[in-house]
């Protein structure tokens, strides 16, 4: 344990030495808030209003504007957890790539503790770089709309972050281990970034996606562990929106990814908290049986 705890405080120390890339982390965050304030809000908050209007319930415009921000700050909030546990892990790239693997096989570290290290200083750097979107968000929203998730809500969201963090870590740590090159590695943050926002369905409603594609998306643990900061963060702006109709309540927790469905089944509020805990054995113990593999 003790090995496994130095090798965590330096993998952590060698990421925290580049204070332009842990700005950059965070910065990329803020931006995707920023891109979808810009070119996507006024699309769904379009798309709730006509359905109010055609169902003939009243409704404030800015309850709308404070709900569609909730749910995309709940959104942006899991995506950071996958992006920086990601780029955290760019000392196993370099370590890899430069031959340093060599040193700790004559050292007496087992293969899990090297596993266990770069394991805890992802964790722990994606946890704050998260925690730190998470209260800029809410300082965001505060500002914008005088109001924002209650205090109970995002301790609640802490906990969901910190959970989505361990569990996207450890699905990081697996990929990582197939990638020997900083030119795979960037390739792989590329599209990462890229495309787990879409996975998440974190930019538009699902109801816009073709319905076997939602199938797809909606079992995958990027749109699950979505769905658990979204029911936080967002929970109660979508009562306020829904003024007081179950019926539309539950349309809206259907199209916005509260409530995840696979055809015409809905999948239970444990199974993400279930699939996170599971990816972190699974994935860790993938994880250690491939670096065994690699450092002979």
């Amino acid at each position: 344990m003790t090995n496994m705890l130095l090798l965590a405080r330096r993998n952590l120390t060698i990421y925290l030495r580049d204070k332009t890339g842990d700005f950059l982390s965070v910065l990329a965050a803020l931006i995707l808030l920023a891109r979808y304030v810009l070119f996507l809000h006024q699309l769904n908050a379009e798309g709730i209003a006509r359905t109010l209007d055609e169902q003939g319930l009243p409704y404030v415009t800015q309850d709308v504007d404070y709900f569609i921000n909730c749910w995309v700050f709940a959104g942006i909030v899991m995506v950071t957890t996958v992006t920086t546990s990601l780029g955290a892990l760019v000392g196993y790239v370099d370590d890899r790539s430069t031959g340093r693997f060599t040193e700790f096989v004559v050292m007496p570290v087992k293969r899990w503790q090297i596993v266990g290290g770069y394991y805890l200083s992802c964790l722990c750097s994606a946890f704050c770089m998260s925690s730190v979107v998470l209260a800029v968000g809410w300082g965001l929203i505060r500002v914008l709309h005088g109001q924002a998730p209650s205090p109970m809500a995002v301790l609640a969201s802490w906990g969901w972050t910190l959970l989505c963090a361990a569990g996207f870590s450890a699905l990081n740590c697996l990929l990582i281990t197939f990638i020997s090159t900083t030119g795979a590695f960037v390739a792989l943050s590329t599209i990462t970034g890229t495309m787990v926002g879409f996975l998440a369905a974190a930019y538009i409603p699902a109801t816009m996606i073709p319905v076997d594609v939602r199938n797809v998306i909606n079992v995958l643990p990027f749109a699950q562990a979505a769905a658990l900061l979204r029911r936080s963060l967002a929970g109660d702006a979508l009562l306020d929106v829904s003024q007081g109709s179950h019926a539309y309540a539950v349309k809206l927790r259907e199209s916005y990814g509260f409530d995840l469905q696979v055809g015409s089944a809905t999948l239970p509020d444990w199974l993400p908290m279930l699939v996170l805990a599971a990816m972190i054995l699974v994935c860790g113990a993938l994880a250690t049986w491939q670096l065994r593999r690699r450092i002979k």
